[in-house]
């Protein structure tokens, strides 16, 4: 079987790193813990990674969950999904509200505290499309290392604090709805169509939002109609978690306990800042808190709203909150960073 360099070379590690993610995500599915698919992966892998253990996902697989995730948007869009259009000016306000505040805080800290120029702050701070920001980065003399670490640490925090905070609000969906139809068929090769005319395009996060906003019209409009199986989602869950992982075993262990600080100060104030956002707007807008939470997350797009329909809350809500962050980030970080670059 013929497959493309560098996937050729660890055809052996793919299959090794999706057996074990796979192992650690069933493993913990039964200990009934929130998002178990994605944390047991995560953790999993990490652990193990610690021993030396090669692993290896190529870049398009994530490319693939970004275009999944725009395929489970597009899934819960419905003529219901009009009634939302009540709440999701306000929602929509306070989301933009509390990522510039977010961004503003964080940025203030690592320029005052860990004496970081403006651009590297940024990046560590900026809570959307981290394969732009890296595509960014590296025509600048940047740390590289410390966004990576910050970023998939930061990420990391939220994957393991976020589903255990819903879970007391919210009980993980145990049921399947799948029937399978012909309508399902159209809708994925409508999602590889999109995936590849992102990558062709290198509209970085457009497979996510050309997906989510195609197959949200089409199944809108009753054009179309479908099911996404449960074993579906739990794969991608498993790829979401391996390639969070992944990330941090990047770094050595020198530099990871050397900025251990930064990173675990990013992910608590991320955790926190989100769960007293959405609480505190869940009080002004009278809307479910445990949507609130994933739909204000300051990153891990995709896998927020995978989570969204493991735990049953509102999934097209939290995508089109997910959907519009990833647009108007993806638009505004080339901006800012270009000036910050020239000062």
């Amino acid at each position: 079987m013929y497959l493309p360099n560098p996937i050729k070379q660890n055809k052996i590690n793919i299959f090794q790193t999706l057996i074990i993610g796979s192992v650690g995500g069933l493993l913990a599915n039964f200990t009934g813990i929130a998002g178990a698919w994605l944390v047991g992966s995560m953790l999993f892998i990490f652990l193990i990674g610690l021993f030396k253990t090669e692993f290896f996902l190529p870049k398009f697989f994530r490319n693939i969950a970004l275009g999944f995730a725009g395929l489970t948007i597009g899934e819960t869009i419905t003529e219901d999904t009009i009634g939302l259009f009540i709440i999701l000016p306000q929602t929509i306000l306070y989301m933009i509200i509390s990522l510039t505040l977010f961004i503003l805080i964080s940025f203030y800290f690592y320029k005052k505290f860990w004496n970081t120029e403006s651009l590297t702050a940024l990046a560590c701070t900026w809570p959307g499309n981290l394969l732009l920001i890296f595509e960014i980065l590296n025509k600048h003399k940047t740390e590289m290392k410390l966004v990576a670490m910050v970023q998939a640490v930061r990420i990391f925090t939220l994957f393991l604090i976020l589903p255990t905070i819903i879970s007391i609000y919210t009980k993980p969906s145990i049921e399947d709805n799948f029937i399978f139809s012909f309508d399902l068929i159209i809708a994925i090769i409508l999602t590889i169509i999109c995936i590849i005319i992102s990558m062709k395009t290198k509209f970085l996060g457009g497979e996510l939002i050309i997906t989510a906003f195609l197959l949200g019209f089409l199944n809108s409009n009753g054009i179309i109609e479908f099911s996404i199986p449960k074993i579906l989602n739990n794969f991608f869950q498993i790829i979401l978690g391996t390639f969070i992982a992944l990330e941090l075993l990047k770094c050595d262990r020198k530099f990871f306990f050397h900025s251990l600080k930064p990173s675990l100060f990013s992910a608590l104030f991320a955790g926190f800042f989100t769960i007293t956002t959405a609480f505190l707007v869940s009080q002004m807008v009278n809307y479910p808190f445990s949507a609130l939470a994933l739909s204000f997350a300051p990153g891990g797009a995709e896998a927020m709203i995978i989570l969204s329909v493991v735990f049953d809350v509102d999934p097209s809500f939290v995508g089109i909150h997910h959907t519009l962050r990833l647009l108007i980030l993806t638009i505004l970080f080339p901006i800012i960073a270009k000036q910050l670059s020239k000062k």
